[in-house]
């Protein structure tokens, strides 16, 4: 629909097929930081927008390098500030194209909703009956070396995030495979949480799978039904009291 957007969006809608191939300029160089690859099936990037009852049904898929990080989302690729209103995504979501080596928290944040949540707080608003949710299926099976993937919203990096009620559903099922990895956090709903924030009543019911994955000595696997783990990167989480009610996973999680 947009690649970014500017203005309020209600009603808007995507069922065609949307993918980037193409490589993001840049390289870091006197400190100056690369471009990233934000690729959503509503919006690319959302800075301070609300979506009303938007929704994709398309595949949102990267293939390309980047020069710096990857976010790939069903909705939106990227949100700062963002307000999301009974949106949902049923389309397929996937990422092969590497990005640059060792950009904490992440290289890649990649989710069935949003990739990457940064800045100030996005709120996805909610209540029992009607919410914000991801059916499709999400793949990465990148070389990015930090990775957050999640049924959901990939990698949240934004306090004070609201992200209650936020459903994944049956078929939302979340697949890694093919890496040589140092660190990655997959969750049926979120992947990775470096900011404090607030995920009351979220539920998944897509399964995990790991095929084929070669991890570094200093790297690892954190895998969570609703939640992957946290990111310690942020100082502050590290010895904040976190409190998360009335979480719900119903999704099998397999290695192979």
């Amino acid at each position: 629909v947009t690649s970014e957007c500017d203005a309020d969006m209600e009603n808007s809608t995507n069922t065609g097929a949307i993918s980037n191939s193409g490589e993001s300029g840049g390289t870091y160089s006197s400190g100056k930081k690369c471009h990233d690859t934000s690729v959503g099936g509503v919006s690319g990037v959302n800075n301070s927008i609300t979506f009303s009852s938007c929704y994709n049904t398309g595949t949102v898929s990267n293939t390309a390098y980047a020069g710096g990080g990857i976010f790939v989302g069903g909705v939106v690729g990227k949100s700062n500030a963002g307000t999301y209103v009974t949106c949902y995504n049923t389309g397929a979501v996937t990422n092969s194209g590497k990005a640059k080596d060792s950009l904490q928290p992440c290289d890649v944040g990649i989710g069935g909703f949003a990739g990457y949540l940064l800045g100030k707080a996005s709120t996805f608003t909610g209540t029992a009956t009607a919410y914000n949710y991801n059916s499709g299926t999400v793949l990465d099976d990148s070389e990015s070396t930090y990775v957050g993937a999640g049924g959901c919203v990939g990698f949240v990096n934004a306090e004070g995030s609201e992200l209650s009620y936020l459903k994944n559903l049956a078929d939302g099922d979340i697949t890694v495979e093919n890496k040589t990895l140092n660190r990655i956090w997959v969750g049926g709903v979120v992947g990775a949480i470096n900011a404090l924030c607030t995920m009351d009543y979220a539920s998944n019911a897509g399964n995990l799978s790991f095929y084929n994955l070669t991890v570094n000595k200093t790297g690892y696997v954190v895998a969570g039904g609703v939640l992957g783990g946290f990111c310690f990167a942020n100082k502050t989480i590290q010895s904040a009291e976190v409190t998360f009610r009335g979480l719900t996973n119903e999704g099998d999680v397999e290695c192979a």
